[in-house]
């Protein structure tokens, strides 16, 4: 088998070296996604070259930093800022994708921490923040053009970029749908129970009108009474005079 199929079985390709000539090679012709720098060491004589870095950004491979060791080793941190801004600043913020190569769980940071730190490296906001989202799925595109027999991948980070827009819109948009589908299921419902409570209002009668019809009742009932007795007719102002004068 040779090297070539070795590459071409996997997914990712990434190379780490503190060489600089092996870093000119891969970032102008060797097939990979990934350049992943020892930024926590000193650099000594090896010296990040405007050329390489500039070539490794036309062919879409990515610049990985890794905050791991500098959470270990106060001269590791001292060394990874230094080298890390000066990678911004050759790569204007672009292509470059952040790791923890954590040794343990306890090493591992949330996104926003991530972000928030790189913004100290010299990256703006959004690039921070790219860093740690869009810039994973931009290296699963360019190794997906690199094994689909293109060679090496050119795949932009815009296209990865607008492809995960995309998917956030196509998300947003759905979770809206169905947002607005439960708002309408439960504004109908509610409508269904306001109306069979106004159904029965209907149907019931109101306390007043039940005291005025039971004292009505009552007062017909009286009256039978007396006419059985006596032949008076039903109490009332009028009735309580005749009844006077009768009697």
């Amino acid at each position: 088998m040779s090297s070539k199929d070795i590459l071409r079985s996997y997914d990712i390709v990434s190379i780490t070296t503190t060489n600089e000539r092996v870093l000119h090679q891969a970032c102008t012709f060797l097939p990979v996604d990934i350049i992943s720098l020892e930024l926590w060491q000193k650099m000594g004589k090896f010296k990040l070259r405007t050329d390489s870095i500039q070539a490794a950004l036309k062919r879409g491979i990515y610049f990985e930093i890794c905050y791991g060791p500098a959470l270990r080793d106060p001269n590791a941190r001292r060394n990874l800022f230094c080298n890390a801004q000066m990678l911004v600043r050759l790569t204007r913020g672009r292509n470059i994708l952040i790791s923890s190569s954590a040794r343990s769980a306890f090493e591992v940071r949330s996104p926003l921490e991530v972000a928030h730190v790189a913004t100290l490296f010299g990256l703006t906001h959004k690039q921070a923040q790219d860093a740690v989202s869009l810039a994973p799925r931009a290296v699963l595109a360019n190794a997906a053009a690199r094994l689909a027999g293109r060679g090496t991948s050119t795949v932009p980070a815009s296209a990865a970029t607008a492809a995960a827009a995309a998917e956030a819109t196509a998300a947003a948009t759905a979770a809206a749908a169905e947002a607005t589908a439960a708002a309408t299921a439960a504004g109908a419902e509610a409508t269904a129970v306001v109306e069979a409570e106004d159904v029965e209002m209907e149907d019931a009668p109101f306390p007043e009108a039940q005291e005025a019809l039971v004292a009505e009742t009552q007062q017909q009932q009286q009256a039978s009474q007396q006419q059985a007795r006596g032949g008076v007719p039903p109490a009332g102002r009028g009735t309580r005079k005749r009844t006077a004068a009768v009697r």
